[in-house]
């Protein structure tokens, strides 16, 4: 928003209108709801879309660019000329690269690093020119847009006999480019250091930036200068990227993806009960080679709530780091509290002084402003107090408002007047006259504008449904102009919002270095809201529910982007805690109007509005934005005093209304009124704060929370009554077209039962209000705590360490004794860890002869925070003998590696810093360390838990693509194993990460453990199989045993194998048996989602149920099925180890009959990182009720809808007693990560097999 309030602007000129000159449209009847504001052409005589010289300018394209085209996007100076002098782009900054277009081709840069402004507002990722990529001969006029999808862009030029096509977009690490002509060529700003040139594909370095240039197969690179050139073999295509790094592999793997052209990018999002699941698709076309899937990077805001599996591989950027994931597609969920059209009447307050203040807002005019910014904000001022008149029984004020507002949105909907909207076809937008802030000449902040009358509407559709179906076709179309959600051929996609960077922009043309900017991203929000309640109000589900998917969205980048609340983002000498403005190359502590910080900070907080309660998500950030705002103030504020007590009314309502008592005399914000302020802050006061992590089956209903009681809050538009359920068990019984509380028919879940344990948790100050007890960890609070907790009491010889993320993730406070507050951290607790500071509460070693043996995943410290000091702290650590580290990769060079991109992780292993609260030995790690990461923590492990062996683990679902090529031959098999025993037994681990070097990893483990999924045998796509590999698979592990026991250490050789009986067959069991010391036998996954529509079955069972629906082979698999194949084959029954799941297998859609098992299904439940499956941790939680099968010995549990298969302590002891009937060595358990915080899984285990 170009924001202005008297003030005066700088630099930016205002176009008049005169309004009689400016024809009016025609439109349908106004008594058809699907009378649209697009019928006719802009009027002559009214300004659109222009340079800065005053002339109309046309879109940029090519003949392949049909229908609306887009504008308010990061390219959008790429096709809005707004400069006549520049007919090719300013700075486009999409992340991690940043482009323009000149006349010989396309200027790329990798901003990696930033610069503080001197006046320190702003911080810049700026664009310094690495290289052009080009053409020889190529000099084009102009570059025009020649497609486009959801987050990627393509350009032309032509000219001089040569032409280029490229292709570029947000999380793409490439430019993807097609040519005619002469030569390709990459002119680089300075010489640039080539450190690897194999003919196609070229390593170069400039300005410390990495790059990879890839020719198609055949082609080579020649050096002129400072320019690399190439004829591409007589072929058209060739892709540059950058690099994370100079690492050989790195480059390698860039080159085996160069290739897979992102043709199409697509958003799609499904909104279900408050949870907003949104899926990212990239679909490419290959130019060479069987690839096709890209490497993208994604966004802190994505990653963070993705549990997509993510490399090592990162990149520097203005919205901070960006991960890089293999593949065509991910999802990110998020949560959606619900906005209502006004806050409930508490009663909690002085009626007579709100009516006065209501009486006083009304006398004046309700609806002023010239222009639609202006008018709107009138009006949705007008919206709020309507709500207000209606709750103090005021009927008068009440429709004398809602008539004014009638009356002036007819008055722009209708022709005839001077206020109007018009449709510029060749931009496909509609326009509202009079214009401001360039909305016309520049199409500048449609969102903004647009919003404050969608509001109006949605405010009348309350109390007037009959008006709101007579106008919803107008009201759709200025929606629509703003965010099209694909369906409407008159206007572009989402024209305001950007579906991969979470968030709008505000300038149509984005001309400027910059890139685009948007100011106000509260005024965003009001806008989503507005459709929220509108799409509600009025049955349309679209509207409603593209509402909650940029709602949901638009916070998770505000609260990163704009707030910075995880101290994630923003440069570590940036200074302030927010930003009034983000730009595509940073962020600044500025506005367009004014440098006052109450605006500077108070831009992104207006207007305030009942859907702005997502601003107290983070109480303890309210806290710190209100005291930056008073400190570069020098006081508190001065003006837009309304905002900012309203906003802190959020965390301390009390506070809230002190200050507004204390100066009654206030000048109220245009957008605002003492009426509405007074209204919400009193009734946050008898609320509480805003619960924004319960969701509801209804988008108009929240939770708030006080002292530990909640109210349920929800409005209900339809002509029935409903129940509306919420996600922390509440339930509110809503009559038709009414506003309900908890206090009229809702109730509250129970509170905690009082309790004594280790650490109490307190929900105030001073050890008050409501409490619970603990003995041991909690990975989640629950939402009934969740970011409530205020004082801890902690008994003599524990202390407590608070998170504010779940699964031990985010910021930690470490709490050693009663403390009865909690400043820093006050109202941020998500999980806490107990830890005992003078004994380790463990089970004792194991001296018995069973072997209990667990898989640690290397990717589990990522999405999943899950640690080897978390494993620890639970007691499961202890219960081991063996721990088995997943995975080691292998090359298609045939070695293990520990480094090459894709199929390792070095930072994972051995780079990456624990800090003291996430070590096993409570020391954290320091930067001058050889060996960090995982494997400095098995070491740690081992020496707290003398006997337990730790063993890498090789290969792996993913990883198995190439073990049939490494046991091919007596050569190829040496030269593996070699390599293997090199890196992990003699631990000479490669540099990576400032860490590795000679002998650094000695120590760490004790023996190989190989996972070929499966030799001879189908695993993953793309494997590679052979007949052979039944002999070789032998050979390969015959080798392991001679080069371990070489070694003269005793190191162990272990094996992760198959459980179907036809893979067994493929195995040479009794010559294996002679070289193994273990057999871990996967005896799980019998069945999951592969069969998306079931029938629902079990999938780890013990025995085989001859009344199972399955067939063939498949009807057999069972636990035991596989242990007397193994027996047959002629395996030692003690080197037999059974594997037990800590996860489970489940489908929805599931019928009632037989409790759900052996039915079909429609599909598959979401689990907390993919569909169909989930921890026992989460399982175990779930609602449902529990089975149990007498002849599998198996359980399940069914809810009426999702059927879930898993192990639960007593299917687990019925194994462990089989173990032991049959003589077997042990059990395995994959993996680790899925147990619960008590590990009650692995005790039950270790008490069974001692």
């Amino acid at each position: 928003m170009n924001y202005r309030a008297g003030i005066r602007v700088v630099g930016l000129g205002l176009l008049a209108l005169a309004a009689a000159s400016c024809a009016r449209i025609d439109q349908a009847p106004v008594s058809d709801p699907e009378a649209s504001l697009t019928t006719s052409a802009l009027p002559p005589g009214a300004a659109g879309p222009s340079n800065n010289a005053g002339a109309p300018v046309a879109p940029k394209i090519t003949a392949n660019v049909r229908g609306p085209v887009p504008t308010n996007d990061w390219w959008s100076s790429l096709v809005f000329q707004r400069f006549p002098d520049n007919p090719y782009s300013e700075n486009m900054h999409a992340h991690p690269l940043s482009m323009k277009a000149k006349a010989g081709g396309l200027g790329v840069a990798y901003p990696a690093s930033y610069v503080i402004t001197p006046d320190a507002r702003k911080y810049e990722y700026t664009y310094t020119e690495d290289f052009t990529l080009g053409v020889t001969g190529l000099s084009s006029p102009d570059a025009k847009l020649d497609g486009y999808s959801d987050w990627t862009v393509s350009a032309y030029w032509s000219g001089g006999g040569s032409s280029l096509k490229a292709t570029f977009g947000h999380g793409l690490p490439y430019v993807y480019a097609t040519k005619t002509g002469g030569d390709v060529q990459v002119a680089f700003n300075g010489a640039p250091e080539v450190w690897s040139n194999t003919g196609n594909v070229v390593g170069v370095t400039i300005r410390g930036h990495h790059y990879g240039l890839f020719a198609p197969s055949g082609a080579s690179w020649r050096v002129s200068g400072n320019t690399l050139l190439s004829s591409l073999a007589g072929k058209d295509y060739v892709s540059v990227a950058a690099l994370p790094d100079r690492n050989s592999s790195t480059l390698s793997e860039f080159a085996r993806h160069a290739f897979a052209f992102v043709t199409d990018t697509k958003v799609t999002y499904r909104v279900d009960n408050g949870n907003v699941s949104t899926t990212y698709t990239a679909t490419t076309t290959p130019k060479e080679g069987s690839e096709t899937r890209p490497l993208v990077a994604l966004y802190r805001h994505q990653w963070l709530n993705s549990g997509a599996a993510l490399t090592g591989y990162i990149y520097n950027s203005a919205r901070g780091t960006m991960k890089v994931l293999v593949g065509n597609s991910f999802s990110t969920s998020l949560k959606f509290g619900g906005v209502l059209p006004t806050l409930p009447d508490s009663g909690s307050y002085d009626r007579n002084r709100l009516a006065g203040y209501l009486n006083d807002a009304a006398s004046k005019p309700a609806i002023t402003g010239n222009d639609t910014y202006w008018v709107g904000k009138s009006l949705g001022r007008a919206g709020v107090l309507a709500h207000i008149a209606n709750q103090l029984g005021n009927t008068g004020a009440r429709d004398a408002l809602l008539n004014n507002m009638k009356s002036k949105l007819q008055d722009w909907l209708t022709p005839g007047g001077e206020n109007f909207f018009a449709y510029e076809d060749r931009w496909g937008t509609l326009i509202g006259y009079p214009a401001s802030y360039g909305s016309d000449t520049e199409l500048n902040d449609h969102h903004f504008h647009y919003g404050y009358f969608v509001q109006a509407a949605a405010a009348i559709a309350v109390y007037d449904p009959g008006w709101a179906s007579t106008w919803k076709g107008q009201i759709n179309d200025l929606i629509y102009d703003a965010a099209n959600p694909g369906s409407d051929t008159r206007f572009p996609k989402l024209r305001n919002f950007d579906p991969y960077a979470g968030h709008s922009w505000a300038s149509g043309h984005a001309a400027f270095a910059a890139g685009n900017n948007n100011e106000s991203s509260s005024e965003a929000i009001n806008f989503a809201t507005g459709l929220v309640l509108w799409g509600a109000a009025t049955g349309d589900a679209t509207v409603r529910d593209l509402g909650v998917y940029l709602y949901a969205t638009e916070v998770s980048a505000i609260e990163q982007y704009w707030f910075d609340v995880d101290n994630a983002v923003y440069p570590s000498n940036f200074r302030h805690p927010a930003v009034g403005m983000n730009w595509g190359d940073g962020g600044s502590y500025s506005t367009w109007f004014t440098a006052e910080p109450e605006m500077i900070q108070g831009i992104n907080l207006l207007p305030i509005q009942p859907g702005s309660t997502y601003l107290g998500s983070r109480p303890d950030y309210i806290k710190t934005n209100w005291n930056n705002m008073v400190s570069e103030n020098g006081g508190e504020p001065a003006v837009w005093q309304d905002i900012w007590w309203s906003y802190l009314a959020l965390t301390d309502p009390a506070a809230a209304i002190a200050k507004f008592d204390a100066n009654a005399g206030y000048t109220p914000e245009e957008g605002q009124s003492k009426a509405f302020t007074y209204h919400w802050i009193h009734n946050l006061n008898a609320l509480g704060r805003p619960l924004t992590n319960v969701t509801a089956s209804s988008p108009t209903a929240a939770v708030f929370d006080k002292s530990g009681k909640r109210t349920y809050v929800a409005y209900n538009f339809g002509s029935a009554a409903t129940t509306v359920t919420f996600s922390d068990g509440g339930r509110l019984d809503v009559p038709a077209r009414s506003l309900a509380t908890s206090s009229g028919g809702g109730t509250n879940p129970p509170p905690p039962p009082p309790a004594t344990g280790t650490a109490c948790f307190f929900e105030n100050d001073n050890y008050s209000g409501a409490s619970f007890c603990a003995d041991a960890d909690s990975s989640w609070v629950g939402n009934a705590w969740n970011d409530r907790i205020s004082s801890v009491k902690v008994k003599s010889g524990y202390q407590v360490q608070l998170f504010n993320d779940i699964n031990y993730g985010g910021a930690v406070k470490t709490v050693t004794g009663d403390t009865a507050s909690l400043p820093d951290f006050n109202d941020r607790t998500s999980s806490f860890k107990i830890v005992s500071t003078t004994i380790n509460p463990m089970p004792p070693p194991n001296t018995g002869g069973y072997s209990r043996v667990g898989y640690f995943v290397q990717w589990g410290i990522y999405q999943r925070n899950f640690r080897l000091a978390d494993m620890d702290r639970s007691g499961a650590a202890a219960t081991l003998t063996h721990l088995n580290y997943a995975f080691g990769g292998i090359t298609p060079e045939g070695t293990c590696t520990v480094t090459a991109p894709g199929i390792s992780d070095s930072f994972a292993d051995y780079g990456k810093s624990f800090t003291a609260a996430e070590s096993v030995d409570g020391v954290g790690d320091i930067w001058s360390q050889t060996l960090r990461g995982n494997f400095n923590q098995i070491k740690e492990l081992k020496a707290k838990h003398p006997g337990l062996k730790a063993l890498i683990s090789l290969g792996g679902w993913t990883w198995s693509k190439n073990f049939s090529d490494v046991a091919l031959t007596d050569a190829s098999r040496k030269k593996f194993v070699t390599s293997c025993i090199d890196i992990y037994i003699k631990g000479n681990l490669p540099s990576a990460d400032g860490a590795g070097g000679p002998g650094s990893g000695t120590g760490v483990f004790d023996g190989i453990d190989i996972d070929w999924e499966y030799p001879a045998s189908e695993g993953n796509t793309g494997n590679i199989i052979r007949p052979e590999d039944t002999r070789n698979f032998t050979l390969l592990l015959e080798e392991f045993r001679r080069q371990l026991d070489a070694t003269g250490s005793g190191k162990l050789l272990t094996a992760a194998l198959p459980a179907a009986p036809s893979k067994i067959a493929k195995l040479e069991v009794a010559n294996i048996s002679r070289v193994l010391d273990l057999m871990n036998v996967m005896t799980y996954d019998f069945r999951g989602g592969w069969s998306t529509t079931g029938p629902t079955n079990f999938h780890s069972n013990l025995y085989p149920d001859p009344a199972s629906t399955g067939s063939g082979e498949e009807k057999s698999f069972s636990v035991d099925t596989a242990i007397n194949a193994y027996l047959q084959g002629g395996a030692p029954a003690k080197k037999l180890i059974v594997g037990v799941p800590y996860y489970g297998r489940g489908w929805r859609g599931v019928g009632s009959a037989n409790s759900g098992l052996y039915q079909p299904a429609t599909g598959l439940p979401q689990g907390a990182y993919e569909a169909g499956i989930d921890d026992y941790k989460v399982l175990v939680n779930r609602p449902g009720t529990v089975y149990r099968n007498a002849v599998t010995k198996q359980m399940w549990k069914y809810d009426g809808n999702e059927f879930w298969s898993y192990d639960d302590p007593e299917v687990l002891t019925t194994k462990m007693n089989y173990i032991r009937a049959r003589g077997l060595g042990g059990s395995m358990a994959w993996s680790m990560e899925g147990e619960d915080p008590n590990a009650s899984l692995s005790k039950t285990i270790f008490n069974a097999l001692k």
